[in-house]
Formats: structure tokens, C-alpha cells, sequence
């Protein structure tokens, strides 16, 4: 992993999750450990909970895709509800830092609106639904700033268009 996108990846940790993470080093294998003020001797990272661990290997992925593609089902996965909305701004972040056009699959309404909930992020956005009539499948699309005003005046849910 890059070092600024490390250092931006532990700092949304440290901020948002867990105060006491100092830092998280690969040992072998792609094992990682968390350098920890709360024990005397750095714990895997398979001990911590799923948020922290997707928001890592989130991480990792925008690293390795520098100058590339980034494709994310469920973005969502293991990412709180309360925490969505800061989670975007962290993609946006690493997309602008590493230029990686990111695309991503969710189910989530509160997903959705976190990705647009400023007028900038929405500009950068895009939304897709994909429904079945019949024996048809057809696709929406909508500029994310569309997303953003439907959200903001009908509570739109892109979910069932």
C-alpha cells in the first residue's frame, strides 16, 4: 500500500473507529497485524471487527489499482449505517488521491444517499437501476445530482424505480 493512502486509511480508523490503532503492518502471507496501544503485542487484524477490516482492504484495493479501475459489490458490506456517509467522502478521497474510476453495487438506500449527499460528491456520481419487466431487463441511469434532489424531494429510492 502506498504511504499516503496507508497513512489516510489508518486515519479514518483512528478517527472514526478505533482511537488507540498506531498502525497496520503486513508480516507474511498476507497477514496483517494492528499496532495497538490496548495490548502489549500487535493482534492480528482478523481480530478486529468487519468494518475496520473492509475499510482496509478497501484500502489495499485503491492502492493496487492506481491510475485504474476499482469495482466494489455491496459497498456497503460491514460498514455501519451511521458510518456510510464518511465512508464515501474515504472513496472519493482515495479515488481523487490514486485517479481510480470507482464503481460500485449496492442495495442500500442509505448507501446511496451517503454518495450524494453534498453537491459535489453528487456531481461525481451516477446511479444505475436495473429492474426486470417480463422477460425484458432494463436500465435506468440517473446523474447523480438527479439522485440528489429526487432523494431530497420525494425520498427516491433507486431500489424501485
Amino acid at each position: 500500500m502506498s504511504a499516503g493512502t496507508k497513512a489516510t486509511i489508518i486515519e479514518f480508523i483512528r478517527e472514526h473507529l478505533d482511537p488507540g490503532l498506531r498502525n497496520i503492518e503486513l508480516v507474511k502471507d498476507q497477514h496483517f497485524l494492528a499496532d495497538h496501544e490496548g495490548f502489549a503485542e500487535a493482534p492480528s487484524l482478523a481480530n478486529f471487527g468487519q468494518g475496520m477490516q473492509q475499510i482496509f482492504r478497501t484500502g489495499l484495493l485503491f492502492a493496487s489499482a492506481r491510475g485504474g479501475i476499482v469495482l466494489i459489490d455491496e459497498i456497503d458490506n460491514a460498514i455501519h449505517a451511521s458510518l456510510l456517509h464518511q465512508f464515501a467522502g474515504l472513496i472519493g478521497k482515495l479515488a481523487d488521491l490514486l485517479d481510480v474510476q470507482v464503481f460500485l453495487t449496492t442495495h442500500s438506500k442509505e448507501a446511496i444517499s451517503a454518495f450524494v449527499q453534498s453537491e459535489q460528491e453528487a456531481r461525481q456520481c451516477a446511479g444505475y437501476a436495473i429492474s426486470r419487466e417480463g422477460e425484458q431487463v432494463r436500465a435506468r441511469g440517473y446523474p447523480g445530482e438527479q439522485l440528489a434532489r429526487l432523494k431530497e424531494l420525494v425520498d427516491f429510492d433507486l431500489r424501485s424505480p
